[in-house]
Formats: C-alpha cells, structure tokens, sequence
C-alpha cells in the first residue's frame, strides 16, 4: 500500500492522495506516514514529527520506524537526550527493525559524551545484523572513539569532545567536516591520541593527499607503535600509487 507518486517530485499530487486515503479511514497510519515523509522531504520537520507521531499512535507496526524517524530529526538539531528518548521508544517495540536505529542511537549516546554506552549499543547491532554495510564501515570509528575517551580524558576533555564531533561527521560521510573537527583536536592537544591520526589519515589516503595522510599515521604510530588499528591500515596507507 504506496503511493505511486511518493518518490516524485510531485508532492502536491502525493499529499491530496495521502489525505483522501485519510478520508476514507481517518485513522489509516501508512497515509500518516506518508504525509510525514513528505514533510520531512520538503524541510518541514517539525509538521513531520507531528505526523509521525500521529502514524505511532494509530498503527502499531508503523510506530517503530515513527520513533525513529522522529529520533532522527531531533537528532540533526542536536536534542541528544530527547532524540535517545526516540529511539528508545523504537527499540522497545522492534529491536530488529533496522541497522540505521542501532547506528543512530549508537552515536547519540557517543555524543552526548558517553562512548562506552554507545559502543555496546553499536555492537548489538553487528551482533544482530552482521554483514550491514552501514555498520561495518562504521565500525572502526565506533571502536576509535570509545578508546579515544578512555585514553584522551575524560568526556568533557575539550580534545576528546572535539574528537567526537569529528567522528559524528565522519560516519555521515561529511570527510571536510571531520577533517577540520580532528584538526582542531590536534590544535588544543600537544599529546593527541593516535586516533585522531589515524582517522585524518583515512580521509586524507581517501582523497588526493596521499602523502599527507601517510604523515598522519606516522604521527600517530610514533605516538603508539603498538597501536593496532594503525597497523591495520598500514597497507591500505602505504599501497603503490
């Protein structure tokens, strides 16, 4: 039950058809839903929020992916607390509705400065999806931050903090926006931890700054010659060009 127009750009014609769908049976969630999505396309996410909730209330087996799809907007205005309230919510009712509420409720609790808590939550979800793209491609910076915090201080830490906003922007893809997090890490600490090379030297060996970012892991293996995440990049690092 979808609506044909849903993924054009003709969001009029897919509104008055979620809103006579409304008509026939005003308490039909997956219309709710649908007008929700469309709020949440066009910029309106405060009118999505209200529908979601709207579509929780009145079908139980759309509620789960509601609570996270309000989580997740509450998140990008950074209302940790509430967005962890959200998916929480989610979770309650379908613990394995999907890899992204483990990825998402994993980094609201990594920043809002409790790594430890968001490594475990992390963790169930590659116990519970194990071969998730999104995940294993996170999963390195997952592990990274939670030691970053064990070794750089304690969350409060101007540099650790600093550090888990990088990795926030890291996981999102946003490498400029990481970048520059990391860097400042480096600026406010004399004694980085070997982390914050490691990841600059994933996002510089990614791009045209090849002999930048093997630099960077230098740095980073000359702070911590036995640091085994270093070591395992190593080849990726130093590959022929």
């Amino acid at each position: 039950k979808t609506c044909p127009a849903f993924n054009s750009t003709m969001y009029s014609e897919a509104e008055s058809l979620y809103y006579s769908l409304l008509q026939s049976n005003p308490n039909d969630g997956y219309a709710m839903s649908g007008i929700a999505r469309l709020h949440y396309l066009t910029g309106h996410a405060e009118t999505a929020i209200q529908w979601w909730r709207k579509t929780a209330k009145a079908d139980h087996m759309l509620a789960a992916e509601a609570y996270k799809m309000i989580g997740t907007q509450l998140h990008k205005t950074g209302k940790l607390d509430k967005a962890i309230s959200e998916y929480n919510k989610a979770m309650d009712i379908a613990p394995d509705l999907n890899s992204e509420l483990y990825n998402n409720l994993a980094l609201a609790h990594l920043n809002s400065g409790k790594p430890q808590v968001g490594l475990k939550i992390f963790r169930e979800g590659m116990r519970r999806f194990p071969d998730d793209k999104l995940l294993l491609s996170n999963k390195v910076i997952f592990e990274n931050s939670s030691q970053a915090s064990q070794s750089g201080g304690t969350p409060m830490d101007l540099s650790v903090q600093l550090f888990h906003q990088g990795v926030e922007h890291h996981l999102k893809g946003e490498l400029d926006m990481a970048e520059k997090y990391y860097r400042k890490c480096l600026e406010v600490n004399s004694n980085p931890i070997p982390d914050v090379y490691h990841n600059l030297a994933l996002i510089l060996s990614g791009s045209d700054r090849l002999l930048e970012g093997r630099k960077m892991w230098l740095k980073g293996i000359e702070i911590d010659p036995e640091n085994e995440q270093l070591k395992k990049i190593q080849p990726h690092i130093f590959r022929p060009y």
